[in-house]
Parts: structure tokens; sequence; C-alpha cells
């Protein structure tokens, strides 16, 4: 009697999802781009504010500020940042240190030039509420390098440019790797638990073309039965195999009996063997194949399998038979079982 395995069947689909989502949410994690302006700061020190901008109390992820000084060459400058709500109340205030710094080097007779800098001011937030927000910006200090041997302040050439850009629902990257990584590490741990082999049985010999294999296995178990052949060219053939020819079918007599000598399982199976290389000239030729058993009460299982030593009239001989008995927890697929009374 034949049971297909609906209960211990993996879905491919959901696996690929999951592992997707973490990714996907990388990608989302940069945020929607939902203003972008530019404001020019004075020297004086003169607060200067953007245009109105709107920010939601949006369930995923948190609005970011995001601003870029176009910083002048060998210079520094202290930025103050104050964001407004509609009524001008300060709900959110910060301030950072911008520098832009090049030169030239030399060594071992090398040259070249560099240019550093630190002209990001960025932070992440939560509104209180739905609104219509300003930003409030004032250029408090702006230092020349080649004056800041004697603390002079000196102005700019002209108005500081600052790029302002506020986007929606960001998340954390690195919270975000950091989490993904914990829930398919967890996840990988529970498909091994659910879907790894309890025990692996492996019988394996070469030249020899019957094998088997003996042992105990417990109520309701699964057994996943793969048997594999390999073949190859005599060195003395006693015919020529057509180089067309690329692969063969091998009969397989598959018995399983318990420990009293009866037969619960004697059929005969055809085991496709296609071509593979060996080295420059040399060609052989393998297959394997799988059977799913359950097993309604305990029992002790002597399995055996044989194969003909030739094939095709002694174009290709055995040179390795595989027997393999797995005891399953799950399968990964939907598969038929044939139950074992």
């Amino acid at each position: 009697m034949a049971a297909t395995s609906d209960s211990h069947t993996a879905r491919p689909l959901l696996v690929l999802w999951l592992l997707a989502v973490p990714f996907l949410l990388l990608i989302a994690a940069g945020g929607n781009r939902s203003f972008r302006g530019e404001v020019f700061l004075p020297a004086t020190g003169e607060a200067m504010r953007t245009t109105p901008f709107k920010l939601n109390q949006g369930w995923f992820g948190a609005p970011r500020i995001a601003l870029k000084v176009r910083q002048p060459i060998n210079s520094s400058s202290l930025i103050n940042v104050e964001l407004l709500n509609d009524q001008d109340q300060v709900v959110l205030s910060f301030h950072k240190d911008t520098w832009r710094e090049s030169g030239t080097w030399s060594e071992g007779g090398e040259s070249g030039s560099w240019d550093e800098q630190d002209t990001d001011l960025n932070t992440e937030f939560r509104p209180g509420q739905d609104g219509t927000f300003r930003l409030r910006l004032s250029l408090e200090d702006y230092i020349n390098s080649r004056s800041y041997a004697a603390r002079q302040v000196t102005a700019p050439g002209s108005n500081l440019p600052v790029l302002v850009e506020i986007y929606t629902n960001t998340l954390d990257p690195g919270l975000l790797v950091g989490t993904s990584v914990v829930l398919l590490l967890g996840f990988g741990i529970y498909w091994w638990y659910e879907y790894a082999p309890k025990r692996v049985l492996r019988s394996f010999t070469r030249n020899e073309t019957n094998l088997a294999l003996t042992e105990s296995f417990p109520d309701q178990a699964m057994l996943k039965v793969t048997f594999g052949a390999r073949y190859e060219e005599p060195d003395h053939p006693v015919q020529t195999r057509s180089q067309s020819q690329t692969s063969f079918f091998c009969p397989v007599s598959l018995s399983i009996t318990d420990a009293w000598g009866n037969n619960l399982v004697v059929r005969r199976e055809s085991l496709l063997l296609n071509a593979f290389q060996i080295g420059e000239d040399d060609q052989g030729f393998r297959g394997e194949q799988s059977l799913y058993f359950k097993l309604k009460t305990t029992r002790r299982l002597r399995c055996r399998i044989e194969v003909p030593e030739q094939l095709d009239r002694g174009v290709i001989e055995l040179e390795r038979l595989s027997l393999t008995v797995t005891e399953l927890t799950r399968t990964m697929g939907a598969k038929t079982m044939e139950e074992l009374a």
C-alpha cells in the first residue's frame, strides 16, 4: 500500500520567502525620500529655515534627517540643527562639527594628493504625531585651516550651502542585519531538527554484485533506501560499445525481509545509468535511485540489492555498487511511501 507523506512535507516557497524577507527589508532600510532642498547659511550666524515638509508617525521604520554640508577645502564648521513643528516649537535639536582637508604627499619617489572630509549630519527619530515640520539651521563657527594656528575665525567667501534630505520609513541596517542573522540561525536550527536524518546506515564496496544491510527500526519509522551503481568499460571488452550510446538501464533486484525471513518487498527496479567522463578518453556510466518506506510497527529489517556484473553483453562492467538506508524524521517534499506491514 502506498501513502503520500503530506504531514511531513516542506514548503520550498515559504522557505525562499523567509530567506528573502531580511534582504528585502535591508533594501527598504534606506527609506523613501520625501523632501529635498538646499539651505545657504550666512557667516553672520543668522538662522535659516527650510520649506515645510510632512512627517507621519508610522509603524514601519522612522524618519531620517540627512544633511550634507558642501564644505570648502581646508575648513571646518559647527552646524546647529533644530526641528520645528507647525507652532515653531523645537521638538528636536542637534549639532555637529564638519570639516574637509586636502593636501599632497610624497614618499619614496612617489607623490599624490588626498582629500578627506566629514560633512554628513544624520539622525533618526520618531515624531510624537503626524504634522508639518521645518528645519532651522545656523552656522555657529567657520574656521579656515590656514588660520587655525592663530585661532582666527574667518567667514567663508559666500554663504555655506547645506543639502537637506528627509527620508521616511528608514530602518537601522546594523540592527536589521543582526536580527536577520539571529532569525536565520534559529530557522536553520529548527530546519535541521525537523528534517535532518535520524540515522544514516551506509554499505559501500567495489566489484560486488550484491549488498545487504540489517538494522532495527522503531515504530512508524520512515526509511529512505538509496542504491547506486557505477559501470565502466572493461580493459578487454567482448565487443565495442557504440559511441552514440550515452545511457544504459541496469536491472536491480530489491528485497526487504523481516527478522524471520518473511519477504516484505521483492521486486525488480530499473536504474538509469547516464554517461560521465573519466579522464580524457574513457567514459563511465552511473545512476542513483531512492525509494521510501514506512513501518507500522517496530521491525528488524534486512535490505538487499543485486545487479548484474556486466551490461549489454559485456560492453560495460560493474565498478561500484552502493546501498544507503536512512531513517528520516520528515521528508523535504511530498513523497510516496510504501507501507511495510
